[in-house]
């Protein structure tokens, strides 16, 4: 067989699996799960800080950790702590 007749040939695709529908989540979790995309101005130093700490986060607990993790996470310390007037 030549060369262009090889080439001629194309293996098809094999077919994907069809995805199973995700599951629907709780409703308990709908509020923790959803997110808002906010901008903000942090410190330099707190930046460099939550940079930092997310990828030491992320190596030492086998997963994915990432900023708006920790900042998600001070904030419901904060908002614990300091109830609303």
């Amino acid at each position: 067989m030549s060369t262009a007749q090889r080439t001629k040939r194309k293996a098809s695709p094999p077919s994907a699996p069809e995805p199973s529908p995700p599951a629907a989540p709780l409703a308990s979790d709908l509020d923790s799960r959803s997110r808002e995309n906010k901008t903000i101005r942090l410190r330099k130093s707190f930046a460099k800080r939550l940079k930092s700490d997310a990828f030491h986060r992320s190596d030492s607990e086998g997963r994915r950790v990432t900023e708006s993790d920790i900042i998600d996470e001070a904030l419901e310390l904060y908002f614990r702590t300091h109830p609303p007037a």
